[in-house]
Protein backbone atom coordinates (compact mmCIF):
# COMPACT_ATOMS: atom_id res chain seq x y z
CA UNK A 1 0.00 0.00 0.00
CA UNK A 2 1.35 3.29 -0.91
CA UNK A 3 0.51 6.70 0.72
CA UNK A 4 0.79 9.97 -1.74
CA UNK A 5 0.59 13.59 0.37
CA UNK A 6 -1.58 16.41 -0.95
CA UNK A 7 -0.04 19.24 0.82
CA UNK A 8 -1.94 22.76 2.03
CA UNK A 9 -0.49 26.14 0.45
CA UNK A 10 2.70 26.28 2.21
CA UNK A 11 5.59 24.79 -0.08
CA UNK A 12 6.57 21.66 1.81
CA UNK A 13 9.77 22.04 0.95
CA UNK A 14 9.90 25.67 2.99
CA UNK A 15 11.60 25.00 6.78
CA UNK A 16 7.66 26.03 8.07
CA UNK A 17 6.73 22.92 6.66
CA UNK A 18 9.20 20.04 6.26
CA UNK A 19 9.35 18.49 9.79
CA UNK A 20 6.18 17.17 9.34
CA UNK A 21 6.39 15.92 6.32
CA UNK A 22 9.74 14.42 7.49
CA UNK A 23 7.49 13.16 10.30
CA UNK A 24 4.98 11.27 8.60
CA UNK A 25 7.59 10.15 5.81
CA UNK A 26 9.43 8.44 8.83
CA UNK A 27 6.01 6.32 10.05
CA UNK A 28 5.15 5.47 7.13
CA UNK A 29 6.29 1.96 7.20
CA UNK A 30 5.15 1.19 10.85
CA UNK A 31 1.57 1.85 9.47
CA UNK A 32 1.86 -0.79 6.91
CA UNK A 33 2.69 1.44 4.35
CA UNK A 34 5.53 0.44 1.78
CA UNK A 35 6.00 3.74 0.32
CA UNK A 36 5.46 7.47 0.66
CA UNK A 37 5.26 10.08 -2.33
CA UNK A 38 5.41 13.42 -1.14
CA UNK A 39 6.13 15.13 -4.26
CA UNK A 40 3.34 16.70 -5.19
CA UNK A 41 3.62 20.56 -5.42
CA UNK A 42 1.03 22.95 -6.43
CA UNK A 43 1.45 25.34 -9.43
CA UNK A 44 2.72 28.48 -6.96
CA UNK A 45 4.51 26.88 -4.78
CA UNK A 46 8.01 28.50 -4.59
CA UNK A 47 11.58 28.10 -2.07
CA UNK A 48 11.61 31.06 -0.99
CA UNK A 49 14.10 33.45 -2.62
CA UNK A 50 13.48 32.12 -5.64
CA UNK A 51 10.90 34.18 -8.21
CA UNK A 52 7.62 32.50 -8.51
CA UNK A 53 6.99 30.50 -11.77
CA UNK A 54 2.84 31.50 -11.86
CA UNK A 55 0.64 31.15 -9.33
CA UNK A 56 -1.86 29.14 -7.50
CA UNK A 57 -5.43 28.52 -8.88
CA UNK A 58 -7.83 25.59 -8.13
CA UNK A 59 -8.49 24.03 -11.44
CA UNK A 60 -3.99 24.18 -11.99
CA UNK A 61 -3.80 21.96 -8.48
CA UNK A 62 -6.17 19.71 -9.91
CA UNK A 63 -4.35 19.20 -13.26
CA UNK A 64 -1.08 18.72 -11.14
CA UNK A 65 -2.90 15.80 -8.91
CA UNK A 66 -4.66 14.35 -11.33
CA UNK A 67 -1.76 14.12 -13.94
CA UNK A 68 0.52 12.42 -11.14
CA UNK A 69 -2.45 10.73 -10.08
CA UNK A 70 -2.64 9.48 -13.30
CA UNK A 71 0.89 8.65 -13.60
CA UNK A 72 0.84 6.15 -10.22
CA UNK A 73 -2.40 4.39 -11.65
CA UNK A 74 -0.63 3.00 -14.49
CA UNK A 75 2.36 1.67 -12.27
CA UNK A 76 -0.21 0.64 -9.52
CA UNK A 77 -2.38 -1.02 -11.39
CA UNK A 78 0.32 -2.79 -13.59
CA UNK A 79 1.61 -4.18 -10.32
CA UNK A 80 -1.99 -4.57 -8.30
CA UNK A 81 -1.16 -1.84 -6.01
CA UNK A 82 -3.46 0.62 -4.00
CA UNK A 83 -3.04 4.12 -2.46
CA UNK A 84 -4.08 6.16 -0.05
CA UNK A 85 -4.17 9.61 0.06
CA UNK A 86 -3.38 12.16 2.83
CA UNK A 87 -4.56 15.78 2.15
CA UNK A 88 -3.79 18.34 4.40
CA UNK A 89 -5.35 22.12 4.75
CA UNK A 90 -5.97 23.23 0.99
CA UNK A 91 -5.00 20.05 -0.62
CA UNK A 92 -8.15 18.60 1.07
CA UNK A 93 -10.18 20.88 -1.73
CA UNK A 94 -7.88 19.20 -4.35
CA UNK A 95 -8.41 15.70 -3.33
CA UNK A 96 -11.97 16.08 -3.26
CA UNK A 97 -12.06 17.13 -5.99
CA UNK A 98 -10.11 14.85 -7.96
CA UNK A 99 -12.47 12.03 -6.47
CA UNK A 100 -15.20 13.66 -8.80
CA UNK A 101 -12.90 14.88 -11.61
CA UNK A 102 -11.41 11.57 -12.32
CA UNK A 103 -11.72 7.89 -11.42
CA UNK A 104 -8.91 5.81 -9.96
CA UNK A 105 -9.28 1.86 -9.35
CA UNK A 106 -6.54 1.95 -6.90
CA UNK A 107 -7.01 4.70 -4.36
CA UNK A 108 -8.62 2.86 -1.05
CA UNK A 109 -9.49 6.15 1.32
CA UNK A 110 -8.68 9.54 1.30
CA UNK A 111 -7.53 11.08 4.91
CA UNK A 112 -8.55 14.83 5.22
CA UNK A 113 -6.65 16.85 7.98
CA UNK A 114 -7.58 20.66 8.95
CA UNK A 115 -9.81 20.82 6.07
CA UNK A 116 -10.83 25.11 5.88
CA UNK A 117 -14.04 26.25 5.37
CA UNK A 118 -14.94 28.13 2.54
CA UNK A 119 -15.59 31.41 4.81
CA UNK A 120 -11.86 31.03 6.03
CA UNK A 121 -10.50 30.98 2.57
CA UNK A 122 -12.76 33.74 1.87
CA UNK A 123 -11.05 35.69 4.61
CA UNK A 124 -7.55 34.40 4.08
CA UNK A 125 -7.16 34.36 0.05
CA UNK A 126 -9.66 37.72 -0.97
CA UNK A 127 -10.76 39.59 2.31
CA UNK A 128 -6.91 39.90 3.67
CA UNK A 129 -5.44 39.13 0.55
CA UNK A 130 -2.85 41.89 0.63
CA UNK A 131 -2.09 41.74 4.26
CA UNK A 132 -1.11 38.00 4.03
CA UNK A 133 1.75 38.29 1.17
CA UNK A 134 4.55 38.13 3.70
CA UNK A 135 2.95 35.26 5.18
CA UNK A 136 2.38 33.45 2.28
CA UNK A 137 6.10 34.49 1.07
CA UNK A 138 7.85 32.46 4.01
CA UNK A 139 5.14 29.48 3.16
CA UNK A 140 6.89 29.37 -0.15
CA UNK A 141 3.47 30.26 -2.26
CA UNK A 142 2.26 32.92 -4.50
CA UNK A 143 -1.29 33.41 -5.68
CA UNK A 144 -3.34 36.35 -6.78
CA UNK A 145 -7.02 37.28 -6.73
CA UNK A 146 -8.07 35.05 -9.13
CA UNK A 147 -7.82 32.10 -6.62
CA UNK A 148 -10.90 32.26 -4.02
CA UNK A 149 -12.73 32.55 -6.88
CA UNK A 150 -11.44 29.26 -8.54
CA UNK A 151 -12.78 27.43 -5.57
CA UNK A 152 -15.60 25.09 -4.70
CA UNK A 153 -16.32 24.92 -1.03
CA UNK A 154 -15.41 21.99 0.22
CA UNK A 155 -18.91 21.68 2.29
CA UNK A 156 -20.19 21.06 -0.98
CA UNK A 157 -17.24 19.04 -2.26
CA UNK A 158 -17.45 16.58 0.89
CA UNK A 159 -21.53 15.68 0.43
CA UNK A 160 -20.58 14.71 -3.33
CA UNK A 161 -17.87 12.33 -2.44
CA UNK A 162 -18.23 8.91 -4.39
CA UNK A 163 -15.14 7.48 -2.16
CA UNK A 164 -14.38 6.44 1.39
CA UNK A 165 -13.07 9.75 3.35
CA UNK A 166 -11.96 10.19 6.84
CA UNK A 167 -11.89 13.44 7.85
CA UNK A 168 -9.40 14.66 11.11
CA UNK A 169 -8.44 17.67 13.07
CA UNK A 170 -6.61 19.03 15.58
CA UNK A 171 -8.00 20.61 18.88
CA UNK A 172 -5.41 23.56 18.65
CA UNK A 173 -6.67 24.26 14.67
CA UNK A 174 -6.28 27.98 13.53
CA UNK A 175 -8.08 27.41 10.25
CA UNK A 176 -10.10 24.17 10.88
CA UNK A 177 -11.82 24.47 14.32
CA UNK A 178 -13.98 21.53 16.03
CA UNK A 179 -17.05 23.24 15.41
CA UNK A 180 -16.30 23.28 11.79
CA UNK A 181 -15.99 19.03 12.48
CA UNK A 182 -19.19 18.68 13.56
CA UNK A 183 -20.89 21.02 11.25
CA UNK A 184 -19.20 18.87 8.50
CA UNK A 185 -20.44 15.46 10.40
CA UNK A 186 -24.19 16.58 9.77
CA UNK A 187 -23.21 17.28 6.12
CA UNK A 188 -21.42 14.14 5.48
CA UNK A 189 -25.43 12.16 6.32
CA UNK A 190 -26.10 13.21 2.67
CA UNK A 191 -23.09 12.30 0.97
CA UNK A 192 -23.06 9.97 -1.66
CA UNK A 193 -20.04 8.21 -0.24
CA UNK A 194 -18.21 6.76 3.03
CA UNK A 195 -18.00 9.75 5.23
CA UNK A 196 -15.86 8.61 8.66
CA UNK A 197 -14.57 10.87 11.59
CA UNK A 198 -12.07 10.56 13.95
CA UNK A 199 -11.88 12.12 17.48
CA UNK A 200 -9.65 15.47 17.28
CA UNK A 201 -6.38 15.27 18.27
CA UNK A 202 -6.05 16.63 21.52
CA UNK A 203 -3.41 19.11 21.85
CA UNK A 204 -2.48 19.23 17.52
CA UNK A 205 -2.26 22.64 15.69
CA UNK A 206 -3.17 23.08 12.14
CA UNK A 207 0.25 23.04 11.12
CA UNK A 208 1.84 21.32 13.23
CA UNK A 209 5.23 22.19 12.57
CA UNK A 210 8.08 22.54 14.99
CA UNK A 211 7.70 18.68 16.41
CA UNK A 212 10.12 19.22 18.98
CA UNK A 213 7.44 21.69 20.94
CA UNK A 214 5.05 19.17 20.84
CA UNK A 215 4.22 16.24 23.59
CA UNK A 216 5.29 12.58 22.70
CA UNK A 217 1.60 11.43 23.32
CA UNK A 218 0.54 14.49 20.63
CA UNK A 219 2.73 13.04 18.21
CA UNK A 220 1.80 9.82 18.65
CA UNK A 221 -1.57 10.21 18.56
CA UNK A 222 -1.28 12.54 15.48
CA UNK A 223 0.29 10.09 13.56
CA UNK A 224 -2.69 7.49 14.62
CA UNK A 225 -5.15 10.20 13.26
CA UNK A 226 -4.03 10.48 9.67
CA UNK A 227 -2.04 7.25 8.79
CA UNK A 228 -3.77 4.67 10.98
Amino acid sequence: MKLLIFPGGGNPDTPLHREVFDLIGQNTRRFGYTEMDGNLRWPGQYLPGDAPSGHLTFDGSVAAADGQLAEHERRYERDGIGYDILARSYGTYVALKSILAGEFKGRRRIVLWGAPPFWVMWKLFLRELDEGRARRAAKGLHLERSFFPSLEPIEWLLQETPRTVVVTSGSEEAYSPPAFQAYLMQLALSSRGNVRFRPTVQGAPHETRRIDELKPDVIEAYLNSVLG
